[in-house]
């Protein structure tokens, strides 16, 4: 679609929402906190595209991990998931040249990469 700008696979959420990433310290976080994690997401998504479009969706698969983030930072925000077979997702993630992380380790090998495969779903 013509407004709809797609942030490809990038862990901008998860890498903004990190102090507030355990259910802990979400459940302890302060208006004040949400709004910083909120800017600096936004800033991230920002940087991300070139604004010309008014419709950003942040396709990393595994934002999934951190609904009840997304739902404290945007109530009522739209989340769209889409599932695939997890063998087409379990082999997409250990074909694909990554950056080595913790998230990514998991697809260093076939069995690796299905634990987490089930572990996130």
């Amino acid at each position: 679609h013509p407004d709809v700008t797609v942030i490809e696979e990038r862990p901008l959420l998860l890498e903004a929402a990190a102090p507030i990433a355990s259910l802990d310290a979400l459940a302890d976080a302060t208006p004040a906190q949400l709004d910083a994690v909120r800017s600096t997401y936004l800033e991230r998504l920002a940087a991300a595209h070139d604004g010309a479009r008014p419709l950003v969706i942040d396709k990393f698969p595994l934002n999934l991990t951190a609904a009840p983030v997304i739902a404290a930072l945007f109530p009522g925000a739209p989340i769209i998931f889409v599932r695939r077979h997890p063998c087409d997702c379990v082999l997409s993630g250990f074909m694909q040249a990554f950056v080595q992380n913790l998230g990514m380790a998991s697809f260093l090998d076939i069995p690796a990469a299905a634990d987490f495969s089930d572990a996130v779903m």
